[in-house]
């Protein structure tokens, strides 16, 4: 069975898509729930997870690539 360190790591392809769901799913439940602005919303939690990457245990030259 797969490891969930292996689906959710900056190298995996999976990552960006898993990535791009989870920030709209946020963002509308945000929005629909306390009307927050959706695009405001949507671009902060997609720069949480992309923050994500840079803190990753990889090399430095492969996080800047990230």
């Amino acid at each position: 069975m797969a490891d969930v360190k292996e689906f959710l790591n900056p190298k995996s392809m999976l990552t960006p898509g898993i990535a791009g769901g989870v920030t709209m799913m946020i963002s509308n439940t945000l929005w629909f729930q306390f009307e927050l602005p959706q695009k405001w919303t949507a671009l902060t939690i997609s720069f949480l997870l992309g923050l994500m990457v840079v803190v990753a245990k990889a090399p430095a030259w492969q996080r800047l690539v990230f």
